[in-house]
This record gives C-alpha cells, structure tokens and sequence, in this order.
C-alpha cells in the first residue's frame, strides 16, 4: 500500500491519518451517475462501494477473496487466535480490506467515480487470495497442484484476455455481473471520468486540422490536461475555449450525461467495448 500511494512515503502514518479526515469530510458537489440516475454526493447509497467492487472485480478474484475470508473464519473458530501466526496475520488483512468499507458506509463520506478512493484494498484482497489458494492446496500432491494451477489460469485467462482488448482503457472493465459489456453500462454507470480518452481525439485534431491555430471546447477539465501528452509543437497549436461560440470544435467523454450531445457534425469518436466514450464534433 505504501509503495503504491506516494503520498504516504515521507510519513505513512501521519498522512494515511490525514487520508481519512479528508475523506470523512470532504465536500464535492457533483452528481453520480448510478444506476441509470444521477444522484447527489449527499445521499450516496450504503451498497455503491460494495456494488462497484462486485461490478469491476474479476468473478475469480471476488471468488478466491470471498473464499479466503471463509476458510479463514472456519480456521478462527477452530484454531487458537494467539498459537496459529497465519490465522492471526490474515486476519489483520481481512480487517484491512473491511474496515475502511464500513468506515465509509458508517461514516456517510463523500466517494464518487466508482472506488477509485478504495483502490488500495487490491493489497488485501490479493492476500487473502494467496492466503484461499495456500490452504486449499498444501495437503494437495505436486501433480494435483500442477493441476489447479493449471484450472487457475484458465479461470483467469478471460480477464486477461479483456484486459488485453480494453488497453489502453482498462478502467472501462466491467465483469459482466451485472452489465454483459461496456457498451451495457453506457449512460447507467460512470465510465471515461478521468477522461482518459481525450488524448485520441486532441491527436486525430493535430493530424487532419492543418491551421496554425485550433480552436477548441473540451466537455470536462481533463481534456486540456490531456494535451501535456502531445508533443510541444502540436500542443501549441490548439487554443481551449472556455465560450462555445469561439471554438471550431467540440470534444466531449460523457462525463455527467444520460444522452447523446446535441451536435450533429460528428468528425472522430472513440468506442471501447461496445461504447462509445468520446466524441469529437465539427463545430464551424
């Protein structure tokens, strides 16, 4: 977790602390797109952590977590807390993966974008998947753990295989619990929200755009972030347009929209399985 939270390098304690007074009262006065409905950062539903892991997660992984935490339990009854050092170490990561969903749950904080704010459980969960896969495979012989490796990563194999398709975008993944595709859960769950998406279309207005100035409207703020990703003699080239009425083109990701832009002269869109997350109109 520290590793991969920068933040925490220079003093892990005191600002993972910090961490958690900031998301306990922190204020954001956006809408969430949940479910088909936007709902107010205010009244956000008890289930929307738990109903993003479930939705976002490999069916595996949730499988081998979920399993983890049940030999775990039935190993806690059976077993001496204070003899069995495994039992007690997990434990601790099960707190660990639980804790911060009820904090969040009991304490009503502001979250949004999916659990992009949770994203170091994947520490805990990934423990308690080796912790699933230890004890059900120790009394097993040599050739029987061959084999469950083997039923392991063919298990994993579609996941990998759609994360392979979805990148460079594979925050889009969606496990198909719930939503058969991407393209399914357009305009019900919030997609493209870093608006990573913008840089194809700032590329595809560089090449086919030959003036010397572009005159450009982005949807969300990451649009213009996105052009530190062109090279320097392009980047200059294109102006951010705060009033429509100046702009040639219009770019939007969808962010915070249930329906299509109300523009007609579609130039360039990007799709990611099956749904389309950004698009580029013609403006003048």
């Amino acid at each position: 977790t520290i590793l991969f939270w920068p933040i925490l390098w220079h003093s892990p304690i005191i600002e993972f602390e910090n961490a958690w007074i900031q998301i306990s009262h922190f204020h954001w006065n956006k809408d969430i797109l949940y479910f088909g409905e936007f709902i107010s950062e205010k009244n956000i539903p008890w289930h929307y952590i738990p109903v993003w892991i479930g939705f976002t997660t490999p069916i595996i992984t949730l499988a081998l977590c979920l399993l983890g935490c049940f030999i775990l339990l039935n190993e806690f009854i059976k077993t001496s807390f204070r003899q069995d050092n495994l039992i007690r170490t997990n434990a601790v990561f099960a707190i660990y993966l639980l804790l911060p969903i009820a904090a969040i749950i009991l304490l009503k904080s502001v979250v949004y974008d999916g659990w992009r704010h949770l994203f170091f459980l994947h520490a805990p969960i990934v423990a308690l998947i080796c912790f699933a896969i230890y004890k059900f495979t120790f009394k097993l012989s040599l050739f029987k753990k061959k084999i469950f490796y083997v039923m392991l990563t063919l298990l994993y194999l579609p996941s990998f295989i759609s994360m392979a398709q979805l990148h460079p975008y594979e925050n889009l993944y969606f496990n198909k619990l719930k939503y058969k595709s991407t393209g399914e859960a357009r305009f019900k769950m919030d997609l493209d929200y870093w608006g990573l998406s913008y840089r194809k279309a700032l590329e595809y207005l560089v090449k086919s755009d030959h003036n010397a100035v572009i005159h450009v409207k982005v949807d969300t703020y990451p649009g213009k972030l996105n052009a530190v990703l062109l090279p320097i003699n392009e980047r200059k080239r294109i102006v951010f347009e705060d009033d429509i009425n100046k702009a040639n083109y219009f770019i939007g990701n969808y962010r915070w929209r249930k329906n299509e832009y109300p523009f007609t002269n579609e130039i360039y869109s990007l799709s990611v399985d099956g749904a389309k997350v950004m698009v580029c109109f013609k403006l003048r």
